[in-house]
């Protein structure tokens, strides 16, 4: 197995040349957020503590219509851009190495899913349910899902993305309370548009919706590299269907359905349209300070936090009592997250599983 000059696997670490700034801006702005979000409501909490409905999901049924909250739109986010990267980075391994770049992806994304279900099993045994499934593992799950469509024919195509993304969306459209039926154990209650016996909303069924907000994102990077103009007008057509689709389907959080799903990815398009265009006429390919450094390492980052969610249940330590002590802890955390990104990112080596 090739190694870089350190000496470390090159499993684990990546010696990067090139990379996408602007899609490291964004990842490092967003998912702070999203991550900051997480962390106030589900960090241990002592007695009385409250977080404002803001920050909290934007359930029980429908979300505002013009917005999701911050941690509604994070699972999406971390889809959207991987959906931006997936398919070239693929396509490049598939150059180099043939079929076995298959073989690379599937490992990664079953040890991606082993690592992180494992770390929550463990802090599950200490603090909550073992039988959680959030996003993280979810990303996965949804990358070993999306392997069928990485043929070279798919990988280089817009249309066939867009093709393949709706059939996809339509196909968990059809079939949602089938796949949450069988796959999250979640039993979904249309009479009051409420979920039964909630393990976490979504679960693995939310991974087959995610495939299709991949393959759609990927036909987004696809026209992203043909200028300001194209990108500008998909953007807008994008946005109309967004809302177009409100017509027919409320969005819901709980339950994840596809209008919720497509909606919140024509919002996060929007943001980052918006960074796109100041990439354009200012950064010119630029990397922000610091945000960079959280995007290209936030998977250890996603570490960072399950690992001091299960510190702070082992040995007890004080509970937040407020908003501005849970933003304190977050503060630390990421401190101590950066004392280890900074340097990993000035050697531009990427935490990979």
């Amino acid at each position: 197995m090739k190694k870089n000059k350190d000496g470390v696997m090159a499993a684990r670490f990546e010696k990067i040349g090139a990379r996408n700034a602007l899609i490291d801006n964004v990842k490092g702005l967003v998912v702070l957020l999203y991550m900051i979000d997480h962390a106030i409501l589900h960090m241990p909490k002592a007695d009385g503590y409250a977080a404002s409905k803001w920050w909290g999901h934007s359930n029980p049924v429908l979300i505002p219509s013009w917005g999701f909250n911050i941690i509604d739109l994070g699972p999406i986010l971390f889809f959207f851009v991987i959906g931006f990267v997936f398919f070239s980075s693929f396509m490049k391994k598939y150059e180099r190495d043939g079929r076995a770049a298959y073989k690379q992806v599937i490992l990664r994304n079953l040890a991606f899913m082993g690592l992180f279900l494992g770390s929550m099993y463990f802090a599950g045994a200490v603090d909550k349910p073992a039988d959680l499934w959030n996003t993280v593992p979810s990303i996965g799950f949804a990358c070993l899902l999306t392997v069928p469509f990485l043929v070279p024919r798919i990988s280089q195509s817009a249309v066939l993305k867009v093709v393949c993304g709706g059939g996809v969306l339509l196909f968990y459209h059809f079939f949602h309370d089938q796949l949450f039926g069988f796959l999250a154990n979640i039993p979904f209650n249309a009479e009051d548009g409420t979920v039964d016996n909630l393990v976490h909303a979504g679960g693995m069924a939310g991974c087959v919706g995610y495939v299709g907000i991949i393959l759609l994102s990927g036909a987004i990077a696809d026209v992203s590299k043909k200028g300001i103009v194209p990108y500008a007008a998909l953007t807008a057509v994008l946005w109309i269907l967004g809302r177009f689709s409100y017509l027919f389907l409320q969005p819901s959080y709980p339950d994840m359905n596809v209008t919720w799903m497509f909606s919140a990815l024509t919002k996060i398009n929007l943001f980052y349209f918006g960074f796109y265009v100041l990439d354009k006429l200012f950064l010119k390919g630029r990397e922000i300070p610091i945000l960079a450094t959280m995007g290209r390492n936030i998977f250890l980052y996603l570490f960072f936090i399950l690992f001091f969610q299960a510190v702070f249940a082992i040995f007890n330590f004080p509970l937040a009592h407020n908003k501005t002590e849970a933003f304190l802890i977050v503060a630390a955390i990421t401190a101590i997250y950066l004392l280890a990104a900074i340097p990993l990112h000035k050697s531009r080596v990427i935490f990979k599983l």
